[in-house]
């Protein structure tokens, strides 16, 4: 049962209860959906903020479900934290493997954060592809003005997993884990689920199951399929998608 009180709400389940106070200086309200639209909400006549999007344990929600936002805070976090280790990246009495190992942990850690549940576009694999380029080509002391292949940079460095591979290998991964989860969990009920009703006009936006469904076309599988093998074997699984995430990089130049 909730109850509205003069210092904040009252939560009570059972015989616990539980006081929720509400700083409205601090709480920020969003309204989500396929057009902007205000909304009015007060707490004891002081109106909450809107706003179109805000940081939620660490990843950025947009009022209009887009994950083109975060991407875009990812890729600027990133880019700090390669910045402020600029001292490891021109010290010469540093090996390269030892470059790329912080490089892994300080870097792409940041990077990738919660991108299993990115939507990406073209755009974004083009920028997530030029960010990685850029990252490298510091490790190794050279610019592009040196006219070195990508692929031989990666050669040089040992680096196998292309960053867009990284995500999709993420992404199944996280399919997986979801499809294993009981039926009446959300996650599950948001990508197995059917929504009832006439879809709008015009083309339609891409959407997390479209990244998925290309995934699963490259792996030769439909969804039907890679529901069973992924609830099944779970290590079977597993393989699968390494055996795809370390296929060859679309193209040298990129």
């Amino acid at each position: 049962m909730l109850q509205t009180i003069s210092d904040g709400l009252k939560l009570v389940f059972g015989s616990l209860t539980f006081i929720l106070a509400v700083n409205t200086e601090k709480a920020e309200v969003q309204y989500i959906g396929l057009h902007h639209k205000e909304v009015e909400i007060k707490i004891e006549d002081n109106e909450l903020k809107q706003v179109n999007e805000f940081v939620y344990l660490v990843g950025t929600i947009c009022e209009d479900a887009s994950t083109d936002q975060d991407i875009k805070r990812r890729i600027g976090l990133a880019c700090g934290v390669m910045q402020s280790l600029n001292p490891i990246w021109k010290a010469k009495e540093i090996s390269r493997d030892t470059k790329v190992r912080v490089y892994e942990a300080l870097v792409i850690s940041v990077l990738l954060y919660n991108s299993e549940t990115w939507t990406l576009k073209e755009v974004f694999k083009k920028k997530l592809r030029v960010f990685e380029m850029s990252c490298l080509r510091k490790i190794k002391g050279i610019t592009r003005r040196d006219r070195i292949r990508n692929t031989v940079i990666k050669a040089e460095l040992e680096i196998e997993t292309d960053i867009v591979q990284r995500i999709q290998r993420k992404r199944l991964k996280y399919f997986g884990h979801v499809i294993r989860m009981k039926p009446d969990r959300f996650p599950n009920i948001a990508l197995l689920g059917r929504l009832h009703g006439a879809r709008k006009r015009g083309r339609p936006r891409k959407r997390w199951k479209n990244n998925l469904e290309e995934d699963l076309a490259e792996m030769g599988l439909d969804i039907v399929e890679a529901c069973r093998l992924a609830a099944s074997d779970r290590d079977k699984w597993r393989n699968s998608v390494l055996k795809l995430s370390m296929r060859g990089s679309p193209s040298p130049w990129h």
